[in-house]
């Protein structure tokens, strides 16, 4: 499901990524982001990079979107954790609440033991963590019993996202693997939401717009995905809560049946 797979082939961005930190010096920028593929699979340069925007961006956010398999090697979080970012936050990516269907989903044995040994190092080196949630066919009916799993064992994580599909490289591919349409999500993910907020635990729903939502799930709806990549289809046009919506990919070659303008605002 993933929309940035890696490439078969990958080109090194090192020279590219110190470029734009030192371009971005200076700028107000709210927040940048390492991502990959995995980063913390090049960790030397991921450490570069923190270590450089810690310097020529003071003021700025870093986070690190990871699967966090990497850090269940204390001694990789640590180093991470040791070079006295400000403001680093990782956002680990985390699927199912059960071994057998997270691993499945990420492509590797072992994927959640690691993962959550990864953010308990984390929590233990007293560094900001979140979790991230693709909302996808595989893992709908284990919503719910995520959200629990969160509860017990994760409750020093700052923040749960519930991710829409972005139909694009992996997600594309598998698309009959992966793909749910919203009404289909919608049961599960209200309970699991609901579940999390009764419970002190911050949560948000990013890529979904808001007239596929039940109105009970507005709150959390955030107007997530970013400006180069947003659309709204025709009947948008007309709606009265556009503004607060956060539209869909342009990027996707797939939207969810069933948008509709919302007129009563």
């Amino acid at each position: 499901m993933c929309p940035q797979p890696p490439a078969r082939d990958p080109i090194g961005h090192e020279d590219d990524n110190r470029r734009i930190i030192h371009l971005a010096a200076g700028d107000t920028v709210p927040e940048v982001a390492f991502t990959g593929g995995e980063p913390t699979l090049l960790l030397d340069h991921l450490c570069e990079l923190i270590e450089l925007a810690r310097r020529h961006l003071p003021e700025t956010r870093a986070v690190v979107l990871t699967n966090a398999r990497s850090l269940s090697d204390f001694s990789v979080a640590k180093r991470l954790a040791l070079l006295g970012h400000p403001d680093l936050l990782f956002e680990v990516s985390l699927q199912a609440d059960i071994p057998r269907l997270h691993d499945h989903i990420m492509g590797s044995k072992g994927a959640l033991a690691e993962a959550v040994s990864g953010l308990h190092h984390l929590a233990r080196l007293r560094q900001r963590t979140a979790v991230r949630i693709v909302l996808q066919k595989q893992n709908i009916e284990r919503l719910p019993g995520l959200a629990e799993y969160i509860y017990r064992n994760l409750p020093f994580v700052g923040h749960v996202a519930w991710m829409g599909l972005e139909v694009i490289g992996a997600a594309r591919e598998n698309l009959d693997h992966v793909w749910a349409e919203a009404h289909e999500l919608n049961p599960a993910l209200l309970r699991a939401v609901r579940h999390l907020h009764r419970r002190g635990i911050p949560t948000s729903i990013y890529n979904l717009p808001l007239c596929l939502l039940p109105t009970e799930l507005w709150p959390f709806a955030r107007d997530s995905i970013s400006d180069w990549k947003k659309n709204y289809l025709k009947a948008c046009a007309e709606c009265s809560v556009q503004e607060a919506c956060c539209g869909v990919f342009g990027t996707s070659s797939k939207a969810m049946t069933g948008i509709t303008p919302i007129r009563n605002g």
